[in-house]
Parts: structure tokens; C-alpha cells; sequence
């Protein structure tokens, strides 16, 4: 389900816009935050969009079944999970470094805990700001689990798979005059697979609500709970989708549009990234691309996103 060029030609035109846009005028953005060669493999097994169906076939199909679909990572976690396992390059204002993989599987949790299945888990050690390493560093637990899929009515096309999510952490202030920080961050969203522009541009549609708290010195305070929506195109420009190829990661391009509503803020973000995370050539993998945020509280933002990571 590749999107082709003549279908994508809309989506082209609004992020070429950006891109020149974030060239211009951006600020670097290494993130120390980074999906793997662990993150779930996207190998072609998705079932196709089924554009006629017989309704008969699927009159025995439940409303709720425990049985997920292969792919149980967005676009996002999937880059998120590959960063996270792999060694990185750092640059703050002093200095330019590499620095360990800092996401590590750690089973704690049994796979299988009933109505909810358990798809990852694991234990991060790094610090809260890249401006801190060497001086301290904190420590996380994350898992991502798996409710299974909900089918609205009896058209097999609207079809939610339901996921969920959490993240503990603990962070020492380098300075002892100051508190140390906790961040306890949660998720229930539900995704589904959609095709636009007649059917041919490939796309995954996602609604959820999620809970973020954070306080310490060194981070601004947070408790919001918000609602939000998005769009995330794994293949854009004749890239190779999930579907196609060897890659474990969707194409070279993505792009993602997304907006929230939430008891502190609200805002967007539109964004397009470049991946070459499975190239032969050169020394690292990398995703980088220019991104626009609004949000109510700090307004109007245009970045460039930059994550490099050494091939070894």
C-alpha cells in the first residue's frame, strides 16, 4: 500500500513548504529522548484493507477480540525504540559525544495478565537533560501493553486496536540544594489503519487520552491530563511502506499531524522526518526533519528534530 507519487502529490506540496520553512528557521534539537532492533517487527504481516467485503464472512466476529494485529507500534515508537536501544551522538553547547544505548529489556511484568497483554518492557538509565551527563543521571520504567482490537458495527474496516502505556521515573538534581525530579507519564489510545486520496496513500489514524506529571527544579511542573488525535503517514514519496521491502522501519520518509486538548494547554504539531535507519552505507543511522508546534502556553515553534546514532 505505497503511497505513489501522483497521491501524494498534496501531501508533498504542504511538507516541502515545511521543509524549506524549517531550514530557514529552526533551532537544533538533539533529542536525548530517541523506538529497535527490539521494537516489534512491521514484516509485511498486516492484513490488507479489505475495499469489498461479504458481511456474512464476519457475522460471527466478535465486538471485542483479545487477539492484536501484528503491528502494535506507530510510526513514532517505532524510531523512539530504535534510538533508545542503540548508542548515540550527543552535541550540547560545550561539546559533541557519544553516549551508551539507555533503553534495556527488563521482563517484569508476565506477558499475559488477562484482558491485557504486555508487548514491552523495559528499564532506562540516562539523564533528564543532556546538558547533564557526567554529573547525574536518573532512572525509568516503561511498559506497553496490548487490549486487543474493538470493530465498530460490521464493516471490518473500522477496526480500533486498543494499546496502552506507562512510564515511572526518578532523576537526582546534580545540584543538592534542589529537590530531585519525578515524571509519571500514562496512555489509552486506540489505532487504525486508514488509506486517502482515493485509496492509495497510506495512513494510521490514532485517538487517545493521556495523564503527564512532572515536578522537580529542573523541568517545569506539570499534572495535565489531555485528549488527542493525529495522523501518521509511514511512507510518504514512494517510500517503502510497512508492507514492502526488508526494513523493519516504514520507508525513508513519515510525516505526522497531530492536535490535543488538555487541562494545561492546547496546540498541534505537523512534522516530516527523513529515516535511513537501514542503509548499508555510511557510519550512522539517523532521522532528522523540520517540525512546527503551536501550544497555547509557550506558542509558535519551527525545529529541526536531528537523532544520529553510530552504526555499531
Amino acid at each position: 500500500m505505497a503511497a505513489t507519487q501522483h497521491t501524494a502529490g498534496g501531501l508533498k506540496a504542504v511538507f516541502s513548504s515545511l521543509l524549506l520553512g524549517g531550514c530557514t528557521a529552526f533551532s537544533h534539537n538533539v533529542l536525548a529522548d530517541g523506538g529497535s532492533e527490539n521494537a516489534e517487527p512491521q514484516d509485511g504481516t498486516d492484513a490488507p484493507h479489505r475495499q469489498n467485503y461479504d458481511p456474512g464472512a464476519y457475522q460471527d466476529r466478535p465486538l471485542f477480540s483479545l487477539q492484536p494485529p501484528p503491528r502494535r507500534q506507530g510510526v513514532e515508537d517505532s524510531l523512539e525504540d530504535f534510538f533508545q536501544n542503540k548508542p548515540k551522538i550527543h552535541a550540547t553547547r560545550n561539546s559533541i559525544f557519544i553516549t551508551p544505548r539507555q533503553r534495556y529489556d527488563l521482563p517484569f511484568l508476565p506477558d499475559n495478565l488477562g484482558a491485557m497483554t504486555i508487548t514491552r518492557q523495559y528499564l532506562e538509565v540516562r539523564p533528564l537533560n543532556k546538558e547533564w551527563y557526567g554529573l547525574a543521571s536518573g532512572i525509568e520504567y516503561g511498559f506497553r501493553s496490548s487490549f486487543g482490537t474493538v470493530q465498530i458495527g460490521d464493516n471490518p474496516e473500522n477496526e480500533w486496536h486498543i494499546r496502552s502505556g506507562a512510564t515511572l521515573g526518578y532523576y537526582d538534581n546534580p545540584d543538592l540544594r534542589q529537590k530531585d525530579n519525578t515524571r509519571i507519564q500514562g496512555f489509552v489510545e486506540g489505532h487504525r489503519d486508514l488509506l486517502l486520496f482515493r485509496g492509495q496513500t497510506e495512513t494510521d489514524a490514532v485517538l487517545g487520552i493521556s495523564y503527564d506529571y512532572r515536578s522537580g527544579a529542573a523541568q517545569t511542573s506539570r499534572n495535565d491530563l489531555r485528549l488527542y488525535t493525529g495522523l501518521e503517514f509511514p511512507s510518504l514519496f514512494n517510500g517503502k511502506s510497512r508492507t514492502g521491502g526488508d526494513s523493519s522501519l516504514p520507508g525513508r520518509f513519515h510525516g505526522t499531524v497531530t492536535a490535543y486538548a488538555g487541562t494545561e494547554s492546547y496546540g498541534g504539531r505537523i512534522g516530516i522526518y527523513f529515516n535511513q535507519l537501514k542503509s548499508d552505507r555510511g557510519a550512522v543511522n539517523f532521522s532528522i526533519g523540520p517540525e512546527v508546534r503551536h501550544d497555547s502556553k509557550d506558542g509558535t515553534s519551527v525545529k529541526l528534530r536531528v537523532r544520529v546514532s553510530p552504526r555499531f
